[in-house]
């Protein structure tokens, strides 16, 4: 068999094996995971504590820092205090605000 000069075969990695450089990024990866669902619920708490029907119903996700709303509302008021509510919950950097406004 005719291999070449230079070039050798490296070991796989074996399960279980983790390069140092692996575990921080896992590691990093899980808390940035952590902030964004504790701030999506944190939100979300903060729409549903508002006594409005229709804060319930929207929906809330988050990364680094960014919040996204989505669903549907009765009116552009509505929407607005869902966007200003969103903004005032600590941790907010970013709002993307895709509420659809639905009359009734």
């Amino acid at each position: 068999m005719f291999r070449s000069a230079g070039l050798r075969r490296l070991p796989a990695r074996q399960r279980g094996d983790r390069d140092k450089r692996d575990n921080v990024t896992t590691v990093t990866l899980d808390i940035e995971l952590q902030e964004d669902c504790r701030l999506a619920q944190q939100v979300a708490f903060a729409l549903s504590a508002t006594g409005y029907a229709s804060m319930r119903t929207v929906e809330v996700a988050a990364f680094g820092g960014a919040v996204f709303l989505s669903g549907q509302v009765p009116s552009y008021y509505m929407k607005q205090v869902a966007q200003e509510i969103a903004m005032q919950v600590v941790g907010v950097r970013e709002m993307n605000n895709g509420i659809e406004v639905i009359r009734l």
